[in-house]
């Protein structure tokens, strides 16, 4: 075709239907535009010559494809930032991301002698010899160039994609992989609607600790409204764009920054970097940006960023447009605890509220549209055509991003990209993404310096308790287990205590979880604190709250401790102990052998346990130990469990039996106690069975750490008078009861 004739039919693209399936025509090679269109919605067509056209289906690849012969796959996971820069401080940490290639999009601003190690840079020049047909829309000295990066890392082997900016970078590259889900399961917390009319979508950063606190994107007229802080727990498929949050300078809008910064001072916002993930279902929106963002393969087509909006307005739609589309393929996106302290570059915050006018006026209404919007094709890019024109008829954005999406489809399929498949219509809600049978409830209140709940209350509960009259005061040093989570169980609930427990831990524990019969649990007003529901029968399997606790999958890095409510537990004790070990109490060493039917002494001296015998002794272990022999097979973390029984001398069906109602569980080992004891959970087995069942295939017995008596106080009184707590931790603390409460003397 003769170049004259390209140029007469360049930059116009149209969608022909033909038996319900879209084609796309192709002209003039690498400037390929759809030039007609004919739709059942009565919309104009443009016809060109029969000559010019070549007709593909849109899922194949087209003639205009560039060549293959320089392909080459580089790396599985890339990063992608724009540059105008010369290579930051936080582009050379991020050029030291183990096992990622990162890849900086230059544009007519970039310095031409850009140059950094571990890196790849997509000059001006290379840009426009790639050959995609997206060149035609990306303006240059626009964020969207990125666009080009995106598919430069998909041609190159990406399978995942890390989107950030120059100025944002992990605080520790080492740890990045423990931040973000790579798996194809992963726990956490799945979200619930808020309450009201508009409970369809959240504030992302109030799970994070931070409820006065909103990022760029989220409707304002919905600042401040009522928040449902009420979880599903379980395991689920891992989402598949994962949003991680930014301490420091955060991604929030310009009203935010101009009505809340101080003169001079940058803005340093504290999230909760120890809360679980948390995943939204289908039927839940949040605003989310390229910042610190993870994509998974399977939303790869979702990296296109709208080039008729403002810079400050791209990303944004882009995520809203992203979510009713993921949800048609089953995904879901999702938003992790902070592993970034992100120092701004330097912008007039006036310009950014300018360009945020969009967000402001159309953030609600576009939410609105995009949950009642529906599409009946089974093929993921005509859902993606159809929502983009939808989007255009209601002025979300311009007639080019039908021209852009439909480009980007095709290079896509250029460079060889394979899209999810529509699934069934998935109804709103959290139950079916759960890929196991163990689901629980919780509520879960983010943590940080400025709403922690015993500084909050602890005075005022003490003059309550004390009749206004005290000086806390203790000889203890201030020791603070910033990686431990305590958890707390309940055998009855008695939940009124529970702000006595946080004045006795909180101070050394920042992060409490509360575990017991969520039926009987109501929130403790002005203590926001943290609740997971758990079958614990009256005690007897209380050790489900561990199974429930590692489904939220907590950040805290080093262990967990567990302790019922009766427990005074004396952790200042603990110091040398080893963490990564298990730590347990009062577990006789007398070997009992489930396997012998009419065993006289099956109970040890001095025991009264006469269930040991029976169905949730004897009989569940026997039970227990013949199903994790038999999935061993096939589990090889429990086959790593029967191994570790026979290398520390227990074989098939030896056990032991102990006071369990305090132990520790180091993160490390997590995997071999929730395999096992889901098990010995299904069994019914006692909690002085289970326990000691579980940890001692875990820890070998040179190793597993016996706690000495003196480390805990068990008396029902105590439970159930708060004075007499009060009393016992005085004199253990070595504080003078005067100065804890004149009414104990």
């Amino acid at each position: 075709m003769a170049a004259n004739s390209c140029a007469k039919f360049d930059l116009k693209r149209s969608l022909e239907c033909k038996n319900g399936t879209h084609f796309f025509s192709i002209i003039c090679g690498t400037q390929a535009e759809i030039v007609r269109s004919k739709l059942s919605n009565g919309r104009d067509k443009v016809s060109l010559p029969a000559l010019y056209e070549q007709t593909y289906k849109i899922s194949e690849r087209s003639s205009s494809c560039p060549p293959e012969k320089y392909w080459t796959n580089l790396r599985k996971k890339w990063i992608v930032v724009t540059s105008i820069s010369r290579p930051t401080e936080q582009v050379i940490k991020l050029s030291r991301l183990p096992n990622f290639q990162l890849l900086v999009v230059a544009d007519q601003k970039t310095p031409k002698n850009w140059t950094l190690a571990n890196s790849i840079l997509l000059s001006t020049e290379t840009q426009l010899q790639l050959g995609y047909h997206i060149l035609q829309h990306v303006p240059w000295n626009a964020y969207t160039r990125k666009m080009i990066g995106y598919l430069y890392a998909i041609q190159h082997g990406a399978e995942i994609i890390y989107d950030t900016d120059d100025d944002n970078v992990p605080n520790i590259l080492s740890d990045f992989d423990d931040y973000f889900a790579f798996g194809n399961t992963t726990r956490g917390l799945i979200a619930q609607p808020d309450l009201g009319e508009f409970g369809y979508i959240k504030n992302p950063y109030v799970h994070f600790g931070q409820g006065s606190v909103w990022p760029r994107g989220y409707p304002l007229e919905l600042v401040g409204g009522l928040y449902n802080n009420n979880y599903t727990v379980c395991k689920y498929t891992t989402p598949v764009i994962q949003q991680g949050l930014v301490n420091g300078d955060p991604d929030v809008d310009a009203i935010f920054r101009l009505t809340r910064k101080k003169l001079y001072t940058n803005i340093d916002i504290t999230f909760d970097g120890y809360a679980p993930q948390v995943i939204y279902p289908t039927g839940i929106l949040a605003p989310f940006n390229s910042q610190n963002t993870l994509f998974h393969y399977d939303s790869f087509w979702a990296l296109m960023l709208p080039v008729s909006v403002a810079f400050r307005v791209t990303d944004i739609w882009r995520g809203y447009w992203a979510q009713p589309l993921l949800w048609k393929v089953g995904k879901n996106l999702a938003f992790s605890a902070t592993n970034t302290t992100q120092v701004r570059n330097a912008h007039n915050y006036l310009k950014d509220f300018a360009e945020e006018g969009k967000i402001f006026q159309e953030a609600g209404s576009l939410a609105k549209f995009l949950i009642e919007w529906k599409c009946s094709s089974t093929d993921l890019y005509e859902c993606m055509i159809t929502l983009t024109e939808d989007m255009v008829t209601h002025k979300f954005w311009e007639a080019k991003e039908v021209l852009l999406v439909k480009a980007w489809i095709l290079d896509l399929n250029c460079v060889r990209y394979t899209p999810p498949v529509i699934i069934k219509e998935v109804q709103a809600g959290s139950s079916s993404m759960c890929v196991n049978d163990f689901q629980t409830y919780s509520i879960f209140n983010g943590i940080t310096s400025n709403n922690n709940a015993t500084s909050l209350n602890e005075k005022f509960e003490l003059r309550k308790l004390c009749n206004f009259g005290f000086d806390v005061k203790s000889t203890l040093p201030k020791t603070i287990y910033v990686e431990t989570l305590l958890v707390i169980t309940f055998n009855y609930p008695h939940y009124e205590h529970i702000w006595l427990l946080e004045l006795i831990y909180r101070p050394h524990f920042p992060h409490i979880l509360y575990c017991g019969d969520g039926k009987a649990f109501k929130a403790i007003p002005d203590l926001e604190i943290s609740f997971v529901h758990a079958n614990v029968t009256d005690g007897w399997s209380w050790y489900e709250c561990a199974l429930r606790v590692i489904d939220m999958n907590y950040g805290v890095r080093q262990n967990y401790i567990f302790l019922s409510d009766d427990v005074l537990f004396k952790f200042w004790e603990t110091g040398g102990y080893d963490k990564d070990e298990i730590w347990g109490y009062k577990i006789e060493d007398q070997l009992l052998d489930v396997a012998l039917l009419n065993q006289t002494d099956l109970v040890p001296e001095g025991f009264t346990w006469e269930w040991n015998r029976g169905h949730h002794g004897r009989v569940g272990c026997l039970k227990a130990l013949t199903r994790i022999a038999n999935e061993s097979a096939q589990n090889k973390i429990l086959a790593e469990f029967v191994q570790n029984r026979v290398k520390f001398g227990l074989g098939d069906s030896l056990v032991k039996v102990g006071m369990s109602d305090i132990f520790q569980l180091p993160r490390i080992k997590e995997d071999l106690f929730y395999e096992a004891g889901r098990i010995v959970r299904d069994a019914e087995i006692l909690l002085e069975t289970a326990v000691p069942l579980i940890t001692t295939g875990i820890s070998a017995p040179q190793k597993y750490v016996t706690m000495p008596e003196r480390l805990r106080k068990l008396e029902e009184p105590i439970m159930r008078d708060p004075r007499l707590k009060l009393s016992y931790l005085a004199d253990e603390m070595g504080v003078p009861k005067p100065a804890i409460c004149p009414m104990l003397t």
